[in-house]
């Protein structure tokens, strides 16, 4: 018998039956649908149905739950129920067995137990009367496998109607006339104690029994044998005589093993075919005559963008209206032939990525009642991805040969760069290393001291110049370039610029002018990073300016931006390169022969910072000798009059007698700023090594403490982690200055939350060093 599927919701009502429902009931699918299932239990079964539906919406499982539903009819049928609820969704799964035949059986079994046990007691009633019925007691008992028995107690003889030759196994003659104690052989050894204990408990008050045990025949077999009988006993309480009747029930015991095997069998596969089919990676799915869901696992539901619940009953248009005549042409076909169709290739959208077209790969098989298709069986597998890396891979094919040819001219953009980056750190080290060599003589003259510490001084500019560029690229391309915003006048920065520059350009006689709008407004930016751009741009005008060149600066307004022009007599640019001028490591010469120097970072890093200040910078020129001309355009702010930082207000601080200990294990670092404070009159102990001046620190009180971070054994962040964990008195809360080579700013916010107070990045100059002391001695 197949099961009767269903699924039922938290509101009482059917939501999907099978057709088994219809068939054994006699209801409609509609009347099913439209009305609450407790409508058709039986009124005795009302109340318990209820609880158990309670019971579920608390999540328990329900197994082997019975009541009765009523069919067209009006008469009832059996049901056995199991049920799972699925909370998450407000459904109850159910499937049910129909019981009644069962049912039936087993109230005729009731029926005829009961019966044999009134016949029982009748017996003793009617003994009189017992030989009259006995062809019709003897035929009854044949058939059911029964015969009556009777014990003398003090005889031990047991009298047995002539059934029971068949039933034991015996010769008639010795089955009728039996000992008591040859039959208690017979018993099987397992029931003998529990058959003994029954007898025993026998009395004239409680003088019946019923008792079920397996008795081993002749020839091997054991049999089961159910007993129900009375004990009848004297006036002294004594047992004198046991009659009944035996039933053999080996064969209903077999047949209810193999039911119940069979039922727990057929459980456990529906079970793994459940747990398969919806457990499936591609999609599964079953539609009848009208192309309408009667079966979907979870993948299928989740490509199409439904749930299971929302598929059922529905037909593939109602549903997949942008794919309903692709399937409907590939599907009716199958109905009228007979013949499924493998692995056909389905593009369309679902409402689960509604826009994106997606690529399926699916398989139709009829499901046949003989040669009548009644349903086919879709296998769907989604191929999206697949198709896209198909054609991906067909791509990367076409653009391998650009991307070999952009990796070549990378690499040697690569090496051109490290060419130039080589020449730029070395040309500087020439005259630095030659000077220092030549002032060691002791015999070499004022003007050539003064000189060559010029010469030694410039080139250590430019050689720092170029390191700053490398590590502002380095944060540029980490992303890690932050800005100090305030509102500020242009011309501050650019007149700032032009100072830088004022010395390099009066040595080429390049003459400046100056049209700049004080009125044009203020914007938004960071005062030092706007100089370095405006740097950058007249430093490049004042290396391709020829001598006696000129040079203009322009201040204006254009709409609501500020604009920054520079234009100069120079070298110009060739039209082919002006595409490129703003990118990393190009320079429109390279070669070992070329004119200017630098690494050509400097127009890069300028129009990242005019991009992090929300501007835009270009550049113009009409050809190689005819100059060229940058702008750059930043948005203007409305806040008016601000309040921004100046560096003229900087504290100062007389050093006289202050007590500094300097800490750094190069020997030559620690003389020179030892050097530049005994200068300004400080007291200065100079220690190379961290573990050495926590000693210090705890025998004598300091006004301040410089230190290196970059030191061997202990370095710079854990000398002063264990110096603000000293005790007070002993230097706990002393002013700190970190001294680092270490340029990038995650180190430079190390440097802070270690416990320093501010630091200098190598090389310092005086004034810096000067300037930090009179910071933190001041705050």
């Amino acid at each position: 018998m197949l099961d009767l599927l269903s699924v039922i919701g938290w509101d009482g009502y059917f939501k999907r039956i099978n057709p088994l429902f219809t068939q054994i009931f006699g209801h409609s699918q509609t009347e099913f649908l439209s009305s609450a299932f407790l409508d058709f239990v039986h009124p005795d079964d009302y109340f318990a149905t209820l609880a158990e539906m309670e019971r579920l919406k608390a999540g328990t499982l329900t197994r082997k739950f019975e009541n009765r539903y009523r069919t067209i009819s009006g008469d009832y049928r059996w049901l056995e129920w199991t049920a799972s609820p699925q909370i998450d969704k407000g459904v109850i799964y159910c499937v049910a067995r129909d019981l009644t035949q069962q049912k039936e059986t087993e109230a005729a079994l009731k029926r005829a137990n009961y019966e044999l046990e009134q016949r029982t007691a009748q017996l003793e009633q009617a003994n009189t009367s017992l030989q009259e019925s006995e062809e019709r007691n003897q035929l009854a008992m044949e058939i059911a496998r029964m015969f009556s028995f009777e014990w003398e107690v003090a005889t031990d003889a047991v009298k047995r109607s002539p059934h029971c030759a068949d039933i034991l196994g015996l010769n008639l003659p010795l089955a009728q006339q039996e000992t008591g104690a040859v039959f208690f052989q017979r018993i099987h050894t397992d029931d003998r104690d529990r058959f003994t204990a029954v007898l025993q408990t026998l009395t004239p008050e409680n003088s019946t029994y019923k008792i079920t045990y397996r008795v081993v025949r002749p020839d091997g077999q054991i049999i089961t044998l159910e007993e129900s009988g009375r004990a009848l006993f004297n006036q002294h309480r004594q047992l004198t005589r046991l009659i009944g009747m035996t039933v053999d029930i080996t064969a209903r015991q077999r047949l209810e093993a193999e039911l119940y095997e069979s039922r727990a069998t057929l459980q456990r596969q529906l079970t793994e075919i459940e747990t398969i089919y919806q457990s499936a990676p591609i999609g599964l799915n079953v539609i009848d005559c009208d192309l309408r869901f009667l079966r979907i696992n979870q993948r299928l539901a989740e490509i199409n963008g439904f749930s299971v619940e929302e598929h059922i009953g529905r037909t593939i248009r109602e549903l997949l209206p942008n794919i309903a005549d692709t399937a409907e042409e590939l599907l009716r076909p199958i109905f009228e032939t007979g013949e499924g169709l493998l692995n056909v290739e389905i593009r369309g959208e679902t409402p689960a990525q509604p826009g994106v077209e997606r690529v399926w790969l699916e398989s139709f098989l009829p499901l046949k009642d003989g040669d009548r298709v009644i349903g086919i069986n879709t296998v769907c597998e989604d191929i999206t991805e697949r198709k896209a890396i198909e054609t991906q891979r067909e791509r990367l094919l076409q653009q391998e040969q650009a991307a070999r040819e952009a990796a070549e001219h990378a690499n040697r953009m690569k090496d051109e760069f490290l060419a130039v980056v080589s020449h730029e750190l070395r040309t500087p080290l020439q005259p630095i290393l030659g000077w220092s060599q030549l002032l060691q003589s002791p015999n070499i003259s004022f003007e050539r001291l003064q000189q060559g510490l010029s010469t030694i001084e410039r080139n250590a500019q430019q050689q720092l110049q170029l390191i700053d560029d490398l590590l502002d690229i380095s944060r540029i391309i980490r992303g890690q370039i932050s800005l100090n915003f305030v509102a500020l006048d242009l011309v501050e920065p650019i007149m700032a610029a032009l100072e830088t520059v004022h010395l390099a350009a009066e040595a080429k006689a390049i003459r400046f002018d100056l049209l700049l709008d004080s009125s044009v407004g203020q914007v938004k930016g960071d005062a030092g990073r706007l100089q370095q751009i405006i740097w950058n741009i007249l430093s490049n005008a004042v290396k391709f300016t020829p001598r006696g060149g000129k040079i203009t600066v322009q201040l204006t307004r254009v709409a609501y931006h500020a604009q920054i022009q520079v234009s100069d007599t120079g070298k110009g640019i060739q039209p082919e390169f002006l595409p490129y001028v703003f990118e990393l490591f190009r320079q429109q010469e390279s070669s070992t022969t070329r004119t200017f120097g630098g690494l050509g970072l400097g127009l890069a890093i300028a129009r990242q910072l005019v991009e992090a200040h929300g501007g835009i910078i270009t550049v113009a020129s009409v050809g190689e000798g005819q100059g060229a001309t940058f702008t750059v355009q930043l948005p203007l702010t409305s806040v008016a009059n601000p309040h921004t930082p100046d560096d003229r207000n900087s504290p100062r601080l007389n050093l006289e007698k202050l007590r500094v200990i300097v800490v750094d294990d190069e020997a030559d670092s620690l003389a020179l700023v030892k050097f530049m404070l005994e200068q300004e009159g400080a007291d200065i102990l100079g220690v190379s090594a961290a573990a050495q001046a926590l000693s210090v620190l705890t025998q004598a009180q300091f006004d301040l403490l410089i230190s290196d971070i970059g030191m061997p054994e202990m370095d710079g962040y854990k000398f002063i982690r264990q110096v603000r964990e000293l005790p007070p008195q002993f230097n706990r809360d002393i002013p700190a200055i970190a001294l680092t080579a270490y340029a990038g700013e995650a180190n430079q916010r190390q440097i802070l939350a270690a416990g320093f107070q501010a630091y200098l990045a190598k090389p310092i100059e005086p004034q810096q060093l000067l300037d930090a002391i009179a910071t933190v001695i001041a705050n």
